[in-house]
Protein backbone atom coordinates (compact mmCIF):
# COMPACT_ATOMS: atom_id res chain seq x y z
CA UNK A 1 0.00 0.00 0.00
CA UNK A 2 1.10 3.54 -0.80
CA UNK A 3 0.50 6.19 1.88
CA UNK A 4 0.42 9.97 1.64
CA UNK A 5 0.40 12.35 4.60
CA UNK A 6 -0.09 16.06 3.91
CA UNK A 7 0.40 18.75 6.56
CA UNK A 8 -1.58 22.00 6.36
CA UNK A 9 -1.65 25.28 8.28
CA UNK A 10 -4.86 27.14 7.40
CA UNK A 11 -5.78 30.81 7.84
CA UNK A 12 -8.27 30.99 10.76
CA UNK A 13 -10.92 32.75 8.68
CA UNK A 14 -10.55 30.10 5.95
CA UNK A 15 -11.12 27.03 8.16
CA UNK A 16 -14.79 26.51 7.16
CA UNK A 17 -13.90 26.80 3.45
CA UNK A 18 -10.93 24.45 3.80
CA UNK A 19 -13.09 21.86 5.54
CA UNK A 20 -15.80 22.18 2.89
CA UNK A 21 -13.55 21.75 -0.13
CA UNK A 22 -11.34 19.11 1.50
CA UNK A 23 -14.15 16.88 2.73
CA UNK A 24 -15.71 17.07 -0.75
CA UNK A 25 -12.38 16.04 -2.27
CA UNK A 26 -12.02 13.20 0.26
CA UNK A 27 -15.56 11.95 -0.40
CA UNK A 28 -14.93 11.79 -4.14
CA UNK A 29 -11.44 10.33 -3.71
CA UNK A 30 -12.84 7.40 -1.72
CA UNK A 31 -14.87 6.47 -4.81
CA UNK A 32 -11.76 6.12 -6.99
CA UNK A 33 -10.47 2.66 -7.84
CA UNK A 34 -7.28 2.14 -5.87
CA UNK A 35 -8.05 4.61 -3.07
CA UNK A 36 -8.43 2.73 0.23
CA UNK A 37 -8.66 5.66 2.68
CA UNK A 38 -8.76 9.43 2.61
CA UNK A 39 -9.12 11.15 5.96
CA UNK A 40 -9.14 14.87 6.72
CA UNK A 41 -7.94 15.42 10.30
CA UNK A 42 -8.12 18.65 12.33
CA UNK A 43 -5.62 18.53 15.18
CA UNK A 44 -6.71 18.90 18.80
CA UNK A 45 -5.42 22.09 20.38
CA UNK A 46 -4.79 23.92 17.09
CA UNK A 47 -7.82 24.39 14.84
CA UNK A 48 -5.63 25.80 12.04
CA UNK A 49 -3.59 22.60 11.76
CA UNK A 50 -4.82 19.78 9.51
CA UNK A 51 -3.53 16.51 8.11
CA UNK A 52 -4.62 14.39 5.21
CA UNK A 53 -4.08 10.65 5.50
CA UNK A 54 -4.44 8.95 2.13
CA UNK A 55 -3.97 5.29 1.34
CA UNK A 56 -3.77 3.83 -2.18
CA UNK A 57 -3.14 0.40 -3.68
CA UNK A 58 0.07 1.76 -5.23
CA UNK A 59 1.75 4.92 -6.45
CA UNK A 60 0.02 4.61 -9.84
CA UNK A 61 -3.38 4.90 -8.12
CA UNK A 62 -2.18 8.03 -6.31
CA UNK A 63 -0.93 9.55 -9.56
CA UNK A 64 -4.29 8.77 -11.18
CA UNK A 65 -5.98 10.54 -8.25
CA UNK A 66 -3.98 13.68 -9.06
CA UNK A 67 -5.54 13.82 -12.54
CA UNK A 68 -9.19 13.69 -11.44
CA UNK A 69 -11.52 16.65 -11.87
CA UNK A 70 -12.35 16.79 -8.16
CA UNK A 71 -8.65 16.86 -7.18
CA UNK A 72 -7.87 19.62 -9.70
CA UNK A 73 -10.84 21.66 -8.46
CA UNK A 74 -9.67 21.21 -4.85
CA UNK A 75 -6.06 22.08 -5.75
CA UNK A 76 -7.12 25.37 -7.38
CA UNK A 77 -9.34 26.34 -4.44
CA UNK A 78 -7.10 25.30 -1.54
CA UNK A 79 -4.28 27.75 -2.23
CA UNK A 80 -6.18 30.75 -0.86
CA UNK A 81 -7.01 28.93 2.40
CA UNK A 82 -3.41 28.16 3.39
CA UNK A 83 -1.41 30.25 5.86
CA UNK A 84 1.76 28.53 4.62
CA UNK A 85 2.74 26.05 1.95
CA UNK A 86 1.53 22.51 2.56
CA UNK A 87 4.04 19.70 3.09
CA UNK A 88 3.48 16.19 1.76
CA UNK A 89 5.19 12.95 2.61
CA UNK A 90 4.86 9.65 0.75
CA UNK A 91 5.77 6.12 1.74
CA UNK A 92 5.02 2.42 1.65
CA UNK A 93 2.98 0.86 4.46
CA UNK A 94 5.15 -1.78 6.13
CA UNK A 95 2.81 -2.93 8.88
Amino acid sequence: MFAVIVIFRIKPEQIPRFIEISTENARNSKLEPGCRAFDVIQLNGDPTSFRFYELYDDEAAFKAHQTTAHYLTWKAAVEETQAERRVGERGIVVS
